[in-house]
């Protein structure tokens, strides 16, 4: 039957149930989902989770600059439409969880992207990324991603999520932002 051989890949720290306890939830449709509404959106979800993460005692680096890395990240991959954004609070972190759609060309890139992110290690690759950009400024610096692993000590998760016969590929993306203590 056409549309139901589906296709999900996994890769890194993924935690398909995290969207179930989310207490923050933002459905960006099209026209906000954009570079410009990046910036504007991280502030937003920083505002509310550090009010949030006050009530609880706890603390987290700099949330608006990771929440701007994702969302432009999920600008960067996705192929129009919305982007989706959940926060959920554990006992050990706070998990960030993305979700957009994606051509499967930009859903192949960003899953080897993905695969080398979480098999490499993340300084040697910041190191890489920094030295490519250096030599090649119009190269698109990727130090996003690498600077939640090396400066936030994240954990990210990834889902690529395809029916063989439509298009397009749904992507999720996670960061799980440990405690500070």
């Amino acid at each position: 039957m056409p549309g139901h051989n589906l296709h999900t890949e996994r890769v890194g720290r993924f935690d398909p149930h995290a969207h179930a306890g989310a207490e923050l939830e933002l459905a960006l449709p099209s026209q906000w989902a954009g570079w410009e509404s990046a910036s504007r959106v991280a502030l937003f979800v920083d505002g509310w989770l550090k009010s949030s993460l006050q009530c609880r005692d706890l603390a987290l680096a700099d949330l608006s600059y990771a929440v701007n890395e994702l969302m432009e990240n999920a600008v960067k991959y996705c192929a129009g439409g919305g982007i989706e954004l959940s926060a959920t609070f554990t006992d050990t972190s706070l998990i960030l969880t993305l979700r957009h759609a994606a051509t499967p060309a930009h859903a192949a890139r960003y899953l080897a992207h993905a695969h080398e992110l979480i098999k490499r290690d993340p300084f040697e690759l910041l190191a890489e990324s920094v030295e490519r950009n250096a030599l090649n400024p119009e190269h698109g610096s990727g130090l996003g991603l690498l600077s939640l692993l090396n400066d936030y000590g994240a954990s990210l998760g990834f889902e690529f999520v395809d029916h063989e016969d439509q298009q397009p590929v749904a992507i999720t993306t996670q960061a799980h932002l440990p405690w500070l203590h």
